[in-house]
C-alpha cells in the first residue's frame, strides 16, 4: 500500500519538537501496517485546525483524488480538523477515494472516529461558550467604565467615533440635524415629512443614503441622543436550525453607559417628542391603519 503522512501543528506550538514527534509515530504505525511511505507524500505543515482550507491539506486531497495514495497516517484526528462536522466529511471524503485513514494512536476508520467526533463537538462547544462569556465580561467591564465596543452603534449619525478613548464625539454638522429632527418632530411634522425636509436639504444618513420615514423614526426614539446609553439591552442567540432570535433582558441586566455620547438634545424635548409619537400610534390604531 502507497501511504502518505499528515502532520500538522498550531502555530502556537513548537514546530519542529511537535512535527518530528507526529512524524516519528505515525512512521512507527505505517512500519507495524506494512505500508510504504514515500518521502514525496509526507505533508507538514505549520496552520490552524479549525482552517479547512490548508495548502498541505489541500495536496493531501489531490493524492487521494488522483489515487496516488492508499493509505494515509496522521497523529490525533484533531491533526487533520478540530471542527467535528469538517473532521468527519475529510474522513469521509478520504474514504471515498479508496484511502484507508490510521491515526497513530488509534485504529483505522471506525467507531472510534465517531467517538472521537462527539468528544471534539463537545470540547469545540465548551470552548466556544467559554470564549463567549469572556468575551461578554470584556464588553461589559468597557461598557461599565463608560465606552462601549466600536461595533456597538458607533457610528451613529451626529456623532463621530474617538477609537482612542472609545467614546462618541459630535459632529457639529450632522448634530444640527438632529435638534432640527426631534424640534419639528415635537411641533408635529410626521416622520415622513421629515424625511422629505431632509432629502430636500439634500442631507444624507451615516451610510450616505436618503433618509427614509423608518430611519427617521429610529433617530426619534434613541434616548442616545440626551446623553443616555444602555448596553445589553437585547440578548441575542441561534435555534438549532440556525434562525437568530432577539429578546429583550431584563431591565436589572442592562447596564447604562455613562458619557459615552455627549448629549445634543434635552430630556424634555426626547420625552415630547415620544408623547408625540405615541399619541400618533395611537390614532393609528383606533382607525385600524
Amino acid at each position: 500500500m502507497k501511504a502518505g503522512i499528515y502532520l500538522r501543528c498550531a502555530t502556537s506550538e513548537d514546530e519542529e519538537a511537535t512535527l518530528d514527534t507526529q512524524e516519528a509515530r505515525c512512521r512507527a504505525a505505517a512500519a507495524l501496517a506494512g505500508c510504504e511511505v514515500d518521502p514525496e507524500f509526507i505533508w507538514k505543515e505549520r496552520w490552524s485546525g479549525i482552517d479547512l482550507e490548508r495548502p498541505k491539506l489541500g495536496e493531501v486531497r489531490q493524492a487521494a483524488r488522483a489515487g496516488r495514495i492508499s493509505a494515509l497516517f496522521v497523529c490525533r484526528p484533531d491533526r487533520l480538523s478540530r471542527d467535528p462536522v469538517q473532521l468527519v466529511t475529510l474522513m469521509e471524503e478520504l474514504r471515498a477515494y479508496g484511502v484507508k485513514i490510521h491515526f497513530a494512536a488509534g485504529s483505522t476508520y471506525s467507531g472510534l472516529e465517531a467517538f472521537t467526533a462527539g468528544i471534539l463537538e463537545f470540547a469545540s462547544q465548551m470552548e466556544r461558550a467559554e470564549l463567549t462569556e469572556r468575551s461578554m465580561q470584556a464588553r461589559i467591564r468597557l461598557a461599565r467604565s463608560g465606552s462601549l465596543p466600536v461595533g456597538a452603534n458607533a457610528g451613529l449619525f451626529g456623532y463621530d467615533y474617538d477609537k482612542v478613548r472609545k467614546m462618541r464625539i459630535v459632529n457639529e454638522e450632522e448634530a444640527e440635524a438632529i435638534r432640527m429632527m426631534f424640534q419639528w418632530a415635537s411641533e408635529g411634522v410626521t416622520t415622513y415629512r421629515i424625511a422629505k425636509r431632509l432629502n430636500e436639504m439634500d442631507l444624507r444618513t451615516k451610510r450616505g443614503s436618503y433618509w427614509s420615514r423608518l430611519a427617521v423614526l429610529r433617530i426619534l426614539t434613541n434616548c442616545a441622543f440626551t446623553g443616555v446609553q444602555h448596553y445589553g439591552k437585547y440578548r441575542y442567540r441561534r435555534t438549532g436550525d440556525g434562525k437568530r432570535v432577539v429578546s429583550p433582558r431584563p431591565a436589572s441586566e442592562v447596564i447604562r453607559v455613562v458619557g459615552f455620547s455627549p448629549p445634543l438634545i434635552s430630556q424634555e424635548l426626547f420625552g415630547k417628542v415620544q408623547e408625540r409619537l405615541e399619541a400618533r400610534r395611537s390614532r393609528g390604531a383606533k382607525s385600524g391603519g
